[in-house]
């Protein structure tokens, strides 16, 4: 398992491209490697732990020390409904 990406400002806006809800912020790298490429997992869930929605999300080049900025829709979860979520989480599903 990937450990020691750091997730800040995350906070949920609207799509611009459609209804959706859409989940952005910063991801810091702080690994101690540079990675081609890493692929994130959000999962959002609502009261009593119900899952909600959730997306895959790739960042190309990062670097170890590297703070990037991220935004990404999360589809079938609307922006009127992002008052739901009381919880969210990102996982590292992968990277090399």
């Amino acid at each position: 398992m990937l450990r020691n990406f750091y997730y800040h400002n995350v906070a949920f806006k609207k799509d611009s491209q459609s209804d959706d809800a859409a989940i952005m912020g910063d991801i810091t790298n702080r690994t101690g490697r540079d990675y081609t490429s890493v692929v994130f997992k959000v999962l959002l869930f609502g009261i009593s732990k119900t899952p909600i929605g959730n997306t895959l999300m790739t960042i190309n080049g990062f670097t170890k020390g590297q703070t990037r900025i991220f935004e990404k829709p999360i589809v079938g979860v609307k922006y009127r409904d992002i008052e739901k979520i009381t919880r969210w989480e990102i996982c590292v599903e992968n990277g090399y």
